[in-house]
């Protein structure tokens, strides 16, 4: 039978106040840094967060933000014009399972810049689908994508680029070593592999495909 000794109970009293006062510590550090930041605000994917005088709102607004991005990620399109049609398709199963697709022919209004719309859209995102084909390789807007999608993945030190081979054997060299899904023989196998990347919890038997 173990007996607790006058020695091991000050050790948990010891161990259990140290815990304490940690936690105190870490409240107070939180509280004085929305203190400080009052009035700021941050990014978290495509939305906007305000620092207030309450550090349990902000951080209850912070975890509804993720939990919002994991529930409903938003993808970037990169794909040939000439690749429209297969585009539009993915774009439309992709939302049918919540997915927040940035699609250009959505997107990008008349007297839009161009550029700058592509460098939010990229930045905001949480992956971004190039589609391979033999015209996308050739595509100066693909390949000007590609480049920026790339300089995002860097800086956020985590995969964001996920290839998709459409049709054709052409990948661009600097997707060459990366696994991609393969949609040129079967559609629904490619989908799925990329769904399950995208949002692993989507994936079921009773996956839907929109025609």
């Amino acid at each position: 039978m173990y007996s607790l000794t006058v020695g091991n109970l000050l050790t948990i009293i010891v161990f259990g106040t140290l815990i304490g006062i940690l936690f105190s510590l870490i409240a107070e550090a939180f509280f004085r840094l929305t203190q400080k930041m009052k009035g700021t605000s941050i990014k978290v994917g495509s939305s906007e967060i305000n620092f207030t005088n309450n550090p349990d709102e902000t951080s209850k607004e912070i975890l509804s933000k993720i939990a919002d991005i994991q529930e409903n990620p938003r993808v970037f399109l990169s794909y040939s014009y000439a690749d429209s049609e297969f585009a539009k398709k993915l774009s439309r199963d992709l939302k049918s399972h919540g997915v927040d697709v940035w699609l250009a022919e959505e997107r990008i209004k008349i007297g839009d810049l161009i550029s700058k719309k592509i460098d939010e859209a990229i930045s905001t995102s949480q992956w971004i689908i190039v589609i391979m084909s033999d015209q996308s390789v050739n595509s100066e807007a693909v390949t000007t994508e590609l480049k920026l999608a790339l300089m995002e993945e860097n800086r956020r030190e985590r995969v964001l680029v996920l290839p998709v081979l459409y049709q054709g054997n052409m990948i661009p060299l600097t997707l060459e070593n990366r696994a991609f899904a393969d949609f040129r023989n079967d559609y629904e196998a490619g989908f799925e592999k990329l769904l399950s990347r995208i949002k692993p919890v989507s994936i079921t038997k009773d996956t839907e495909y929109v025609e």
